[in-house]
Formats: structure tokens, C-alpha cells, sequence
């Protein structure tokens, strides 16, 4: 029944309790409400700290060495080097992510009940469930004066194009548009699990204790017995006491990289078992236009406001987005292009990028110094889908009348013709030629009724050790296709019956 700091304890923490719910974001918000709910004594365990509004700094590098996993330095290796956001905080990525908000796809809730088992992936069992997260979280379109100009033009771009598109669904009743979601609402307008889930699970009983980093589940005769791990600094970097929690569940939260690498670390499988397998990262590439005519201002308004789902068939979701200035200014040096004359566009350049349902391959596994090894090698299908987002996008904003484009291709400047744009992307032999960006890990600890395909079964406990749960994005057996935070926390909160239900 309380929010406790770790990092002031002065003694090793030990307890027994009936579950351990590790980690505090989208997943494990929504399991332990629903736990308590049904009277199970629940703690909760955050390698993170509490922030507050007036926490947040809007300063990247102040905000990512406060927030985000690996001090905002997490890189996935392979095809492509490419950064992978991940939280380090109460409320986990809901605290850093831009708030957008889609409901599971059909097509994807009928794959899980069809091919891989998952019996409550119905309508009648799982969108009751979304709905409810859906009203709880506070999700509702940007509000006009909130878009920015930016994410104005990226919408008529895609109506223009003749394109199915709409204005965004966010969870962030209280935005005032200031467009620093990713370094924590300073305002307090958007409504993260911290807010939500989390205070009413703490009213109904959960205890909640931050700056716990688990370093390992303790399996004994083929059932978890609990967990044990470290009290960590206020600051995150330095260890502090023991931690050793007894449990008769342990339900696994930390995300699709870090909860792959403590079932790991605890003996649990590797890669070839499927732990740590299959990673996706919805990566996403993206097209800056120029209208010199046009004042934008891209840093006013929401991150992202604008969206089309015309061509979601072919794995495509495209989304617009803000873009710092220093973001923009490195574009350029790496471009070779006068600084001043590049700069002097910024006011006057919209951003919109295709979010793509990857296939190809993936993993997971511990690296040096507490950091995450992350690779992943496209499939020849995901980087001919990559280049065709690049020039459909490209043609649109052509045909909008921008006066040029500047594509997320490594060195390339301003393209002042469709042509021209048509000819380095035909130069682009690998994804390491882009500039990615993998915004959702996912995949990572998959869920199948065949023990013998995924590490997984579909009512989220482990085939090999029935009493520990996964419920977080790790559970994708394919990826998701729209930004996944509603579909996690729908997913956590069913998966909290499953684990009471072992109980």
C-alpha cells in the first residue's frame, strides 16, 4: 500500500509475497491493478525512480540519462545501427513515449486465436478489456490547438495523396501541446500508468519499490521460488543492498529486451529456445519535406499528430512527427550542406515516416556492463518495403508541391525532384544505408499452444516453468503493426486473471 525508494534502505530488503510483478510500465501497471483487484498480494519491482512533473527536464541529454534504459545510449547492432528507446522509470515507457494510442488490429487478434491458440483473443473476451483501457487511460484525438502546424500539413499530405488518414488517439487529457513527450510530460498532461493504473493499485494494496534492479528468478525443482537482485542508487548507477523476494509467482514486465535477458540470466532458455528470439523493432524511416512558403514551426504541436493506415495490408503505418533542431542540424553535417543555409529551412520542413511490421530476424542477449547486445537482420522483403514507404511518401509530399525532400538515407541532403529521389533510393543495397529508428521491441519471449514453436503458452506462463509469467511486449508472436502500448496493457490485464487463476 505504498510507494517505497529502494535507493533509501539501509538494510538488505527481504519479503515474501503471493506475486512480484517486475517492472512498472504499460504490462506491469495493468497486472499488478488487476492482481489486487482480485486480492492477491502483489509487490511491484522498478529498477526506475518516481518523478513527478516538475522532475522532467527538457534538456535530451539531462532527460535520457535521467529516463531512459542505458542512459538513452541502448543501439541495435546488425543490418543497421539504430537507437531503441526503453524506459527507467515508474511507468516505464508510458512516461517516455509520445502517448499514441491504437486499438489491437483485428487481423491480428484473429492470427492469435487462429494460429497460435490464444482462446481469449475474441471480441467478446478482449475488446471489453481494450475498451476499458481505452476509457481508464483517457484516450481522445489531439485537440486541434494542440496539433502544430506540422502535423497539419503531414494530414493533408495524406488526403491529398487520396490516402486513407486521421488525427492521432493520445492518452494525454491535459496536453498543451509543448512537444517533449519523449524527455517526460512537463505539464503533467499525459496520462501514463504512473498516474493511472499504478495509484489505483496502490489504493487497493499494492507495494510498489523503486530502484530495484532484479538480476535474477531463483527456479528450484522446476517452479520460480522468487527473485533476487540489488538495491540500486538514487541516481541509478551504483549498488546498494541485497534484494531477495519469495514469491508463488513471479510475473516477468521489463519489456521486449529486458525481460528476454533476466529469463536469460536466470537459466531460462537463450535465442534458440525462443527467449530472446525474434526481436522486431517497428522500424521506421522516414521523409522531411520543404515548403519555404509555409511556416511549420516542427516543434510546436504534439510529437505526432497525423497518421495513415492506407496501406496497413502491406505491413505499412505511416506517422508524422516533430524533429529537434540538433537532429536536424546533424542531417545536414553528415550531408555535407552550409550550415546556415540548412539551418534557415528548419522553420519551413514537415517529418512523416512508415512505421513497418517487420519480419526478419532478431535477438536479445546480455552484453558488456549491464548493456543489452541487440542485433537484427532484416528479411530482403522488409528493406524492399522500406525503400517503396521512402519514394510513395516522397511522391506524396512531390505532389503537395514541396519544394524538396530530404529521405532518412545516410549523407543525402535536399532533393529538389522526384527524380532525383528515385535515384538514391535505387543506391540503397542494405538497411544500414538508412537512418532507422526502432521505436517498439517486441517478440522477444513469444507466446504459442506448440511448446515446441515459442517459450510461451498463450495464457502467459512459461511452458517449462508453469508459475512464471510474461505479459509485456515480448509476447507478440509477430509484430504488432501500430504503436503497441493499448494492446499491452488490454494483454496485462488479461494475463492478471491467468496468474490469479494459478494462485
Amino acid at each position: 500500500m505504498s510507494i517505497d525508494n529502494g535507493a533509501r534502505h539501509k538494510q538488505p530488503y527481504r519479503r515474501h509475497v503471493q506475486a512480484v510483478v517486475i517492472g512498472s510500465g504499460a504490462g506491469g501497471a495493468n497486472v499488478a491493478l488487476r492482481l489486487v483487484e482480485l486480492g492477491v498480494e502483489t509487490l511491484m519491482l522498478e529498477l526506475g525512480g518516481q518523478f513527478e512533473a516538475q522532475d522532467f527536464s527538457q534538456e535530451e541529454a539531462v532527460a535520457t540519462t535521467m529516463l531512459w534504459r542505458e542512459f538513452g545510449m541502448r543501439i541495435c547492432g546488425g543490418d543497421a545501427a539504430f537507437p531503441v528507446p526503453g524506459a527507467n522509470a515508474l511507468g516505464g515507457s508510458t512516461v517516455i513515449n509520445a502517448g499514441i494510442c491504437f486499438r489491437p488490429p483485428e487481423a491480428m487478434r484473429d492470427l492469435w486465436q487462429r494460429q497460435y491458440g490464444a482462446e481469449w483473443a475474441t471480441p467478446e473476451r478482449l475488446n471489453p478489456v481494450v475498451d476499458w483501457v481505452w476509457e481508464t487511460m483517457q484516450v481522445a484525438p489531439v485537440p486541434q490547438p494542440f496539433m502544430g502546424k506540422h502535423n497539419e500539413v503531414s494530414l493533408d499530405v495524406f488526403r491529398h495523396a487520396g490516402w486513407q488518414a486521421g488525427i492521432i488517439d493520445r492518452n494525454a487529457p491535459g496536453c498543451i501541446g509543448c512537444g517533449v513527450c519523449y524527455f517526460g510530460c512537463p505539464t503533467g498532461g499525459k496520462w501514463s500508468v504512473d498516474k493511472a493504473q499504478i495509484p489505483a493499485a496502490v489504493a487497493l494494496g499494492l507495494d510498489v519499490l523503486t530502484r530495484a534492479k532484479v538480476e535474477k528468478i531463483v527456479v528450484k525443482n522446476g517452479r520460480a521460488t522468487g527473485v533476487e537482485g540489488v538495491l540500486m542508487s538514487a541516481n541509478g548507477k551504483y549498488r546498494q543492498q541485497p534484494l531477495a523476494v519469495t514469491a508463488d509467482v513471479v510475473v516477468v514486465c521489463a519489456g521486449g529486451i529486458d525481460t528476454p535477458i533476466l529469463l536469460q540470466k536466470s537459466g531460462l532458455g537463450g535465442p534458440g529456445d525462443g527467449i530472446g528470439g525474434k526481436l522486431h523493432v517497428h522500424p521506421g524511416a522516414g521523409i522531411i519535406a520543404y515548403f519555404p512558403e509555409l511556416e511549420t514551426e516542427i516543434w510546436r504541436g504534439v510529437p505526432q499528430g497525423a497518421f495513415s493506415n492506407e496501406f496497413a495490408d502491406e505491413g505499412f503505418l505511416y506517422e508524422s512527427s516533430n524533429l529537434p533542431a540538433s537532429a536536424f542540424y546533424m542531417l545536414g553535417a553528415k550531408a555535407g550542406e552550409d550550415p546556415t543555409t540548412w539551418m534557415a529551412r528548419y522553420r519551413h520542413i514537415v517529418l512523416a515516416g512508415g512505421m513497418l511490421r517487420d519480419e526478419g530476424k532478431g535477438r536479445v542477449k546480455p552484453g558488456p556492463l549491464d548493456k543489452a547486445d541487440l542485433r537484427i537482420a532484416f528479411s530482403d522483403n522488409d528493406l524492399t518495403r522500406m525503400k517503396a514507404s521512402l519514394l510513395r511518401l516522397g511522391r506524396a509530399y512531390f505532389d503537395y508541391g514541396a519544394a524538396g525532400v530530404i529521405p532518412n538515407i545516410q549523407g543525402a541532403g535536399l532533393l529538389e525532384s522526384y527524380g532525383e529521389l528515385e535515384a538514391i533510393v535505387a543506391r540503397i543495397d542494405n538497411a544500414g544505408d538508412l537512418n532507422l529508428y526502432g521505436s517498439h521491441p517486441q517478440s522477444t519471449v513469444a507466446f504459442d499452444a506448440d511448446a515446441k514453436r515459442a517459450p510461451l503458452h498463450p495464457n502467459f506462463h512459461l511452458h517449462k516453468v508453469p508459475n512464471i509469467f510474461v505479459a509485456d511486449a515480448s509476447v507478440f508472436p509477430v509484430a504488432l503493426g501500430v504503436n503497441p502500448q493499448i494492446t499491452i496493457m488490454a494483454l496485462g490485464r488479461i494475463a492478471g486473471d491467468y496468474v490469479a487463476g494459478a494462485l
